[in-house]
């Protein structure tokens, strides 16, 4: 499979595991969501070090790490307008504060874990094998400059989750390319 064959390939695979999870996510919110197709990109640690560090995000670890862990990245002014509007479709209530609070970060915490669970579903049938998750937590992305070493080879993701009032939160994911790389070769084996 040479680079391009492969790039599409991890673009397939971002979007049957990001985009398949609008409908989860519509049910829990009670409302129409849409996730836009993402686009990927391969790119290494040190390309995006800067990009992601004033991000908040949250790791999503498949079985303990065995199969691997993907991270979520969002600006933090996307992440209070997700969590007012989880608020408000859960709890039918206004959030007019500007400040994390514990419901504003379980609230963005619950959609990472709708994600991450909807990626499980997919994971299971490619791995053939049950998949569980760790809970994701929100972290702040100056941490995230220790998630791996500048030259690791990265599948970069970045797609839209439209929210039924209109607004959207644009949203980076980023996992090892070898994580990536396994799906392929598991699918080859499946198929």
């Amino acid at each position: 499979m040479n680079i391009e064959e492969k790039h599409k390939f991890f673009n397939e695979l971002g979007f049957f595991t990001l985009c398949n999870a609008a409908p989860a996510l519509g049910r829990f919110l009670k409302d129409t969501i849409m996730i836009s197709s993402p686009k990927t990109e391969l790119v290494s640690m040190a390309d995006i070090e800067k990009e992601i560090k004033n991000l908040v995000y949250t790791t999503v670890v498949f079985n303990g790490g065995e199969i691997g862990e993907t991270h979520v990245f969002l600006t933090e002014k996307d992440a209070m307008c997700l969590a007012k509007y989880v608020i408000k479709q859960r709890l039918n209530s206004e959030k007019d504060v500007e400040e994390w609070d514990e419901f504003s970060i379980n609230a963005v915490e619950e959609v990472m874990n709708i994600l991450g669970g909807n990626m499980t579903e997919i994971l299971t049938v490619v791995f053939g094998k049950g998949v569980i998750i760790d809970v994701p937590e929100l972290k702040y992305g100056k941490d995230s400059v220790e998630l791996y070493p500048k030259d690791e080879e990265l599948v970069l993701n970045t797609f839209t989750m439209n929210l039924g009032t209109g607004e959207k939160i644009k949203m980076k994911e980023i996992a090892k390319a070898s994580y990536y790389k396994e799906l392929v070769n598991q699918l080859r084996n499946r198929v």
